[in-house]
């Protein structure tokens, strides 16, 4: 899976002394690498950043930008995408008596396969216009390992409950 968004540069400012640090993502990205040439004295790659990649964390806002597209070039047949026959979206949620698109949240868990535990920000996917859920996408951002995105598409033919039909089964069995 693509990233859409590329988070290329975290900034860091010490408390005490109001110091400011500029780390660089992938060197490989074009912005980074022009980044680095502009601002030869500015940034450092981002392996230099121990004290603070405890604390680094894959940004949800970013990730849920990247779920929106996520939703629409996830086909890989050309016919299927040009046609939109497999459309996904996030799925909406009622909060205060309004409706509003999901939005992501971490959660501390093991990931399948047995991975190293990490912070991910789940964000459930539904195929339009129906309510059950399709797929789950995740980021990882534990300390120290490779920050990516993670899919995990359900079988179209099994119904997994969607977070509506979910509140709707709780509101019933109270």
């Amino acid at each position: 899976m693509g990233n859409y968004v590329r988070n290329s540069v975290k900034v860091t400012i010490d408390a005490y002394h109001g110091a400011v640090r500029y780390y660089l993502g992938d060197l490989a990205t074009p912005i980074v690498r022009a980044y680095s040439r502009a601002f030869t004295a500015l940034p450092a790659p981002r392996r230099d950043a121990r004290g603070p990649a405890a604390h680094l964390r894959y940004p949800e806002d970013f990730f849920a930008i990247q779920a929106r597209k996520y939703a629409t070039y996830h086909m890989p047949i050309p016919q299927v995408f040009y046609n939109k026959e497999d459309l996904w979206t996030v799925p909406p949620r009622t909060i205060d008596g309004r409706e509003r698109e999901m939005e992501p949240y971490l959660h501390d868990h093991a990931a399948a396969g047995g991975e190293e535990g990490g912070v991910h920000p789940p964000h459930a996917l539904q195929p339009e216009p129906r309510d059950n859920m399709i797929a789950w996408l995740a980021a990882r951002s534990a300390p120290g390992r490779t920050r990516k995105l993670l899919v995990y598409d359900f079988p179209k033919q099994k119904l997994v409950f969607g977070p509506r039909q979910i509140d709707a089964r709780s509101t019933r069995t109270r």
